[in-house]
């Protein structure tokens, strides 16, 4: 009887490590490289939104509009993000990842011509937002897990002097190593 009972305890034993070692899904994971899925049309539909950002505006004053949304507004091709207990990170491409602290609401800097910048970071249960507000614009960045693997990424930037905001949405795939 005794043989039986250390044979029963071992099982349930090793049942119980066996539990433990069980990688445990997260409810909110957008850490990892994020590939754009759609690259033929990713630009197309970004030139779609900027033309309906500038709509309704005079030929020289839409030219200079058009101009300024396709300098700030960019299509990345790989996304890498981050998530710690202090930072949300973010970075485009080979472009210099940005950080952003997760434990202050606002953060207010200065950019290279000295000029207020105010950044502001949300989570929700599955999704991150960044909004970066100057004088001149405000740019809001989410990124919302639509699944597993799937990804979908809002940016939208709205000048002060163009009456209708840029919007865009992308989506990314997980890419698993």
């Amino acid at each position: 009887m005794m043989i039986h009972n250390v044979r029963v305890a071992l099982v349930i034993t090793g049942l119980t490590s066996l539990l433990f070692c069980l990688p445990v899904k997260a409810a909110y994971d957008l850490k990892g490289v994020w590939h754009l899925q759609d690259r033929k049309n990713a630009h197309a539909s970004l030139n779609m939104a900027i033309e309906k950002a500038v709509e309704g505006m005079t030929y020289f004053v839409r030219r200079k509009a058009t101009s300024i949304l396709e300098d700030e507004a960019q299509v990345c091709y790989n996304m890498t993000l981050a998530l710690t207990r202090m930072s949300f990170i973010w970075q485009c491409d080979s472009q210099k990842a940005r950080r952003i602290s997760v434990r202050a609401n606002k953060q207010i800097s200065k950019n290279a011509d000295q000029e207020e910048i105010t950044t502001t970071y949300r989570k929700g249960k599955r999704f991150s937002s960044i909004t970066v507000e100057s004088k001149f614009a405000t740019y809001t960045h989410v990124w919302t897990l639509i699944s597993e693997r799937h990804l979908e990424y809002k940016a939208t930037i709205q000048y002060k002097n163009i009456p209708r905001p840029l919007k865009w949405t992308l989506i990314y795939s997980k890419v698993m190593r």
